[in-house]
């Protein structure tokens, strides 16, 4: 899968810069005149305080997909904040690397990689941002990506080796002609395609993505505080013994992050695994899924008042500063498209 071979390789095809989960510093953000909110610490709310609106009673200015993207309080706006605003960035990414690599010769693969449409994985941040949803609609299943993907993951540090011993990008061209590289070149390719992505990482980015990513980080981190919340916290033991009977395999997961991480890794497992019967593995994460957001919907619903609140109290404190962060992050963006001519 896409995203374990991400998780690995530590440097990804699309680097995200809008939102980077659990990146905490400052925000670089100074306090609002008169304000009395440090601007690095969102204050903890207590569970009686009155849920406010998804979006600040002042920060009319501040659009609601800036703040689903960096201040996001649920699964729904998590996703599409990642689908928003980091859009453009990503795109960006994916014609950058389109036009390094063509030139060298790699035509079919340079257009494969314009095409590639963004895919996220359901599993990450599904105990932060669980979307409900999803998971009753789809499970942990996926959606479909293109594999051209893998090829330039297999590109980054040693690529993973395949059922037969052979790499993955061998397996790969061996199982994409269409691209017009022969498996014998795949060292040659390997590195061609590596090189591009050092170019791109080395390229300086917009100040304003570094600081919107660690605005969010701090966001996460106050979301993690937030859960400590008796009305949140108090679901806990509940919730645990509602997820160890999902299934079997999950009966020694001691919190959901574990949960999380033993269906990561048994995904991993039957996926590499060239035995595997595909739909009644999909059946399987859809089951999963579906058990999994049961199980999860209490904490859920007891976070969402707690989020808002707490969303709408930094939005009110800081609100010049963040409506000119949302400024700079639009003109960014603008810049990108007229680089990709779009």
């Amino acid at each position: 899968m896409f995203w374990h071979a991400m998780r690995r390789a530590t440097l990804l095809l699309v680097v995200l810069s809008v939102v980077v989960a659990g990146c905490v510093g400052g925000t670089g953000l100074e306090p609002t005149a008169g304000s009395s909110v440090p601007t690095s610490t969102v204050p903890t709310v207590s569970s009686t305080t009155e849920s406010s609106t998804s979006t600040s009673s002042v920060g009319s200015g501040l659009s609601a997909e800036f703040q689903a993207a960096v201040f996001p309080v649920d699964g729904p706006e998590y996703y599409a904040g990642r689908s928003g605003f980091q859009v453009t960035d990503a795109r960006f990414q994916m014609d950058f690397l389109a036009d390094c690599i063509e030139p060298l010769g790699y035509r079919e693969i340079a257009k494969a990689t314009r095409e590639l449409t963004l895919v996220y994985s359901y599993v990450d941040e599904a105990w932060r941002f669980p979307d409900l949803g999803r998971l009753r609609d789809t499970g942990f299943v996926s959606p479909r990506k293109s594999t051209v993907e893998d090829l330039w993951v297999s590109s980054m540090g040693s690529p993973p080796k395949g059922p037969e011993g052979h790499d993955s990008a061998t397996i790969l061209l061996e199982a994409h002609p269409e691209w017009g590289v022969s498996p014998d070149l795949r060292d040659v390719v390997v590195r061609d395609m590596g090189g591009c992505i050092d170019q791109y990482l080395a390229l300086e980015k917009p100040a304003v993505f570094g600081l919107i990513s660690r605005m969010s980080g701090d966001w996460y981190t106050t979301l993690d505080r937030l859960d400590e919340d008796p009305s949140v916290a108090g679901l806990m033991d509940g919730v645990m013994e509602c997820l160890r009977q999902v299934d079997p395999v999950f009966a020694d997961a001691q919190d959901p992050q574990q949960w999380l991480a033993t269906l990561d890794g048994r995904s991993a497992t039957i996926t590499n695994d060239v035995n595997t019967d595909v739909d009644a593995y999909n059946q399987m994460l859809t089951e999963w899924g579906r058990g999994y957001a049961d199980c999860v919907e209490p904490v859920v619903q007891a976070r969402v008042p707690l989020r808002q609140a707490a969303r709408s109290e930094l939005v009110d404190s800081q609100y010049a500063q963040l409506l000119e962060v949302q400024t700079q992050l639009t003109e960014a963006q603008a810049e990108l498209a007229d680089a990709l001519g779009r």
